[in-house]
């Protein structure tokens, strides 16, 4: 989580969805190790799509590389 965080939350790439703004994390903490989660759960809720249903140790979420994304583009099509 830290490193996403430093590279994603941090460089400005992760928006509020409901005012589009730039969002940070939480007086801009990107360690929570051994902190109270619910402030960096509530942010994480603002600024991604997750599912409420969606439980994580039963389905999970891969993403590939650039240089492979072409020979899975079947999978991401909407047809």
């Amino acid at each position: 989580m830290e490193e996403f965080l430093k590279t994603e939350a941090m460089t400005g790439n992760l928006f509020n969805k409901a005012t589009g703004d730039v969002a940070f994390p939480p007086n801009n903490r990107t360690n929570w190790d051994g902190m109270w989660p619910k402030p960096l759960k509530e942010y994480i809720r603002d600024v991604t799509l997750a599912p409420l249903n969606w439980t994580p140790g039963s389905c999970l979420v891969a993403f590939p590389s650039d240089e492979h994304f072409g020979l899975h583009s079947s999978h991401f099509s909407e047809t």
